[in-house]
């Protein structure tokens, strides 16, 4: 995710932000309108969800993610 443009926080609250406990990942890619949750079961994701950044509390289910990178990668030739 770091190589990907995005910034590790405490607690996701805006575009471009990821953050780790324990095993949840949150993460807020640009082409999403909400923020997702992942909760890990080990090393399998068990859910997925959007979540509300203000309460913090998980809203509707996600089936797949695409994430995007959160800044423009430039490859020098």
């Amino acid at each position: 995710l770091l190589s990907a443009g995005y910034t590790r926080a405490d607690m996701v609250e805006g575009v471009g932000q990821f953050s780790v406990r324990g095993g949840i990942l949150d993460l807020f890619s640009p082409d999403d309108q909400n923020p997702v949750r992942i909760e890990f079961w080990g090393d399998t994701v068990d859910t997925m969800a959007h979540f509300d950044i203000m309460s913090q509390r998980r809203t509707d289910n996600v089936d797949k993610l695409t994430l995007m990178p959160s800044t423009e990668i430039v490859f020098s030739g």
